[in-house]
């Protein structure tokens, strides 16, 4: 390869004739022969040198050689600039050289001067290598037909030393990697398939990677790697930064690299992909595979498979019940998201959500299963034995009962589900708890429970109390059984509170209606919201209240489900609105006092329970107004109940006790989970705007709807299999919280992320455990 291009000078130079010139550059003799500044010149010419035509002036002198190279049909040039303070600067084809080769510093002798005239006569230029599609051309004055197109790389030394031949070690390296990279593409494409086949079946070729999944990240030794010295790589960062400074990020160069290296790999098994590509993938494949299709087919970006992205979603195997492996996953990610030990305290969400009643084999290993029946617990089977008179009878589940973990900082996690018929109170009873000592056992504190106020919730509250003790008493405050020294609130959820508000005042008329509440001796009518919302579009220009709409008066049976419609007749636009319509009124308006007294308290309850401005400190207004909005409702009730009115016409004048409860239960709850947090944690914080059960909805939502199409009434099956997509598609933070950050708002890894279980092998679930001792680490 460096046979057009001999040495500029012939004469070999031994080691010891190297060093020696070296040497005299910076050499201090005895009898130093010093030249003066002015007789330098033409003590460069008496040496008999091939020298530059040079430029003299008081402070610095060029001179050097031409050589017998031509680049880009210009001839080659050395030269060397000495400055009157005794610096060398040198030069190649005018431009600079930087290397520590070549001495910077001479002494004002004459072996010190003749030393630097042989290093400009007897050292080597390097010519680079080889490149076909390079647009630099070197040739010799010797030789016409010389002329060869030639590459550097961004580190070449330019000038070698002496007794070196072309190229430099870079441009050496450099050529190297490129030739290897073409044989190994030419050699890819050259070896016809049947041959390829042929060689697999004699045993003759040694690895042949059966999964695409193997490893995410290629080992330091693969073929296809190239190797870029500490200097090159800095080149090429520099390079990219100077193009587009925005697009230098870490995440960009991940992509960019994962694309290049990948793209070259003609056979899919033999990719590999990044951590942060397949979590990333996984993402956007959970959410929508038929546009995850879409873009991987199109052509723009190579993508992981669907195949290889199923193995990791399908890492662990849902079924009813409590698995431990979930537990290990759920802890991984805390650690993963920097979860601080206040993330770890939080609450447990539970609901039940309607399923259809049917039977679906499942295949595991060899192994036949039927899913679709009933499956609690032991204590919830032999139950079922004492009810049927020890007649074993199993049904086909109609309900799924959902749990999910929510910390204080926003983490998020459906820990288990199981397939019920309308759960009772001691199955949730058991269920429960059997997961508050899972979780604690596991880092993790539930502090209160959030649940809607179903019969069956009502009830599970009720048997954590005895006569004469009642919830109210307690502030519906009970002992923590997996940690005495604390306390667990049960909370009510918000939202259905605020339905069941609104669902009163519905039924509430004079015209043969169920109810017609009373306050403090004046009736509080639906008809007074409608009149309202009626005035305020007939005899104002612009609406008061703009969110409100014939739906919010007159809702049907689905409307009637929508949390935003409940509160938007209950809220501050709302007590604005009926403010105003009573104003208008010229005093007329007294029969109003009522309806508004109780939208000021309404609206209090909703604004603080939507707010997402942490409490932080035992003296907020927002805990002494809640407290304010519990005790008008105890008021109101206390006000009917000492009357000499029937008992009949009380309970006419009066909410339902269970909307009653259920109003304390949420306020007396949430006061006592905020009023424990921040006493026992001084930097503690807690977002109202999280204490409900939307968590545990937006799981349901994502079941019915975006993991399987429009399907409001999936099966058993479906339903576990959906869990792994909605902890992979959906971020672990709640985007309610106050610790969301750029790194934190992302979906779950995959479990194999963090264990070294081989991603071909099928994971079986652990059994269901009561015994946590015996939990299994892999």
């Amino acid at each position: 390869m460096h046979a057009a291009f001999p040495k500029t000078n012939t004469k070999k130079l031994s080691t010891g004739m190297r060093q020696i010139i070296y040497n005299n550059v910076t050499s201090h003799h005895d009898n130093p022969e010093t030249i003066e500044w002015d007789a330098m010149p033409h003590f460069l010419l008496r040496r008999g040198m091939t020298v530059f035509p040079f430029t003299e002036s008081a402070s610095a002198i060029t001179f050097g050689i031409n050589t017998s190279h031509i680049h880009n049909v210009k001839a080659v040039s050395v030269s060397c600039c000495l400055t009157s303070t005794q610096e060398l600067t040198w030069t190649l084809d005018g431009k600079a050289i930087h290397t520590n080769n070549l001495p910077d510093k001479i002494t004002s002798n004459k072996s010190s001067l003749s030393a630097v005239c042989a290093i400009v006569q007897n050292s080597h230029i390097c010519t680079g290598y080889e490149d076909s599609i390079s647009h630099d051309t070197w040739s010799l004055t010797t030789d016409e037909n010389s002329t060869k197109k030639r590459s550097h790389s961004s580190s070449c030394l330019m000038l070698l030393q002496i007794g070196y031949s072309p190229p430099c070690e870079y441009c050496y390296g450099l050529s190297y990697r490129e030739n290897k990279r073409q044989r190994v593409s030419q050699k890819n494409h050259d070896i016809p398939l049947q041959e390829l086949n042929q060689n697999i079946d004699h045993g003759k070729v040694t690895k042949i990677p059966n999964q695409e999944d193997q490893q995410l990240i290629p080992d330091e030794d693969d073929d296809q790697i190239v190797k870029l010295s500490p200097a090159t790589h800095q080149d090429l960062c520099d390079i990219l930064a100077e193009v587009s400074p925005t697009l230098a990020a870490t995440n960009f160069k991940l992509l960019l690299i994962q694309q290049v290296r990948n793209s070259n790999c003609s056979v899919t098994t033999q990719r590999r992909w990044d951590k942060r590509v397949i979590s990333l993938c996984l993402s956007l494949w959970n959410r929508s595979p038929k546009s995850y299709s879409t873009l991987q087919n199109s052509g723009y970006l190579v993508l992981p498979s669907g195949k290889l992205l199923t193995k990791y979603k399908n890492c662990i195997k849902q079924n009813c019940g409590f698995n431990q492996y979930m537990f290990k996953w759920m802890n991984y990610e805390c650690d993963n998201k920097n979860v601080s030990r206040q993330g770890r305290h939080g609450g447990l969400s539970f609901d039940e959500v309607a399923i259809q009643e049917d039977l679906v084999y499942t295949r595991r290993d060899d192994e036949i299963l039927l899913k679709g029946f009933i499956d609690i617990n032991e204590e919830s089977k032999y139950g079922s034995l004492l009810k049927n008179k020890g007649i074993p009878k199993t049904d086909l589940a109609s309900h799924v009962f959902q749990m999910v973990f929510l910390g204080n900082t926003g983490f998020r996690w459906p820990i288990a589900y199981f397939a019920t018929r309308e759960i009772s109170a001691p199955e949730i009873y058991s269920v429960f708890w059997d997961a508050v000592f899972q979780l604690h056992e596991w880092g993790f504190t539930v502090d209160y429970a959030s649940m809607d106020g179903a019969v069956s919730n009502r009830s599970f509250i009720k048997l954590h109390f005895t006569e004469p003790v009642t919830p109210r008493q307690a502030n519906f405050m009970v002992t923590n059984r997996a940690d005495m020294r604390r306390k667990l609130a049960m909370i009510m959820d918000f939202s259905h509170c605020v339905k069941k508000i609104r669902n009163g005042l519905l039924k509430s008329g004079s015209h043969g209606l169920p109810k017609e509440l009373m306050i403090d001796g004046k009736q509080v009518l639906w008809s007074y919201f409608r009149d309202a919302y009626t005035w305020s579009l007939d005899c104002n220009t612009i609406a008061f209240n703009r969110k409100l709409t014939p739906s919010h008066f007159d809702p049907d049976t689905a409307e009637k489900m929508r949390n935003h419609l409940s509160e938007e007749v209950l809220d501050s636009d709302m007590l604005h609105l009926m403010e105003t319509y009573q104003a208008s009124m010229d005093g007329k308006g007294g029969h109003l006092d009522s309806t508004v007294k109780l939208l000021k308290n309404t609206s209090t309850f909703i604004k603080i329970f939507r707010d997402k401005r942490p409490i932080n400190k035992l003296c907020d207004k927002r805990l002494t107004e809640l407290d304010d909005v519990a005790k008008f409702f105890l008021a109101w009730e206390r006000q009917l109940e000492e009357s000499s009115l029937p008992t009949k016409d009380k309970k006419i004048h009066m909410l339902s006790y269970e909307c009653r409860d259920d109003i304390i239960s949420c306020i007396n709850g949430f006061l006592g989970f905020a009023k424990q947090t921040l006493t026992i944690e001084a930097t503690a914080e807690v977002t109202p705007a999280m204490i409900n059960s939307d968590v545990i909805e937006n799981v349901f939502c994502q079941v019915r709807s975006t993991h399987n199409g429009s399907n409001t009434n999936p099966t058993v099956a479906a339903y576990g299999s959906t869990i792994n997509s909605i902890i992979l598609g959906q971020s672990t933070i709640s985007m309610k919280s106050n610790a969301k950050s750029v790194g934190n708002i992302c979906a779950a890894n995959p479990l194999q992320f963090y264990t070294k279980q081989p991603l071909t092998k099928q994971t079986k679930n652990m059994p269901k455990q009561k015994v946590l001792s015996n939990v299994i680490d892999y």
